[in-house]
């Protein structure tokens, strides 16, 4: 009887081993398809810095979107809504700040630990090691892969490689809700694609954004991501 149980575990422990390795397999081709997709995993890699500027309209205002990064994993991100500032996300390095209008939340232990391991530009670089396979959805009428990276899901087009969709779980209020980006209109900048048209779904609001402006490899300091 022993031995049975014995055997029965052992083609448990087989079966799970080699789901795992396809999944990874099946990882690995959706990161190499979407780096070919973009100009190159090694143009991908000289990328140091970036940022970025677009526009969109919130209930007929201009709505401003900003977002600064720096390898190894430094970031920052607002919003500016009739000339002020409403939302800023800052990680520094070593902690993090979270602002929604007048109000600042530094970040959990959960939420650092999470920065602190996530590459910031390119997180592809990380998915063997930090992302799960859950599939294939359609999106617009499209098939995409989709991967879960812990509270995320990113959407790679079957066809072309492209990113199409991320959806995050943000929380306000003491309340969660989903926060959907959906990336069309990729433009090459310096080598690599990017997308240009961004449409933001959280909550009941629905902003589209044009990118105004991309910048690599400048015009980016460590001090950008002061926290005060």
């Amino acid at each position: 009887m022993k031995a049975i149980k014995t055997l029965f575990i052992l083609c448990l422990i087989v079966s799970f081993n080699s789901f795992a390795q396809k999944d990874k397999n099946i990882i690995n081709t959706i990161v190499e398809k979407y780096f070919d997709a973009i100009g190159g995993k090694e143009r991908a890699k000289q990328i140091h810095t970036f940022s970025s500027k677009a526009v969109g309209n919130l209930k007929d205002n201009q709505i401003i979107l900003t977002k600064k990064l720096m390898l190894p994993n430094l970031s920052t991100s607002s919003m500016k809504y009739r000339g002020k500032v409403i939302s800023k996300n800052t990680f520094d390095g070593k902690e993090g700040i979270v602002m929604q209008n007048d109000d600042e939340i530094e970040f959990t232990k959960e939420e650092t630990k999470r920065h602190k391991k996530n590459r910031c530009i390119f997180p592809e670089f990380d998915y063997l090691r930090t992302a799960k396979y859950l599939g294939i959805e359609k999106i617009e009428q499209k098939d995409c892969y989709v991967l879960q990276i812990e509270n995320t899901r990113v959407y790679y087009s079957v066809e072309t490689g492209l990113k199409r969709k991320g959806v995050s779980i943000q929380e306000k209020d003491g309340k969660t809700f989903l926060q959907q980006l959906y990336f069309a209109n990729y433009v090459n900048i310096e080598g690599l694609l990017f997308p240009t048209n961004l449409l933001l779904i959280a909550g009941n609001n629905k902003i589209e954004f044009q990118t105004r402006s991309i910048v690599i490899n400048r015009d980016v300091l460590k001090s950008d991501f002061n926290i005060e």
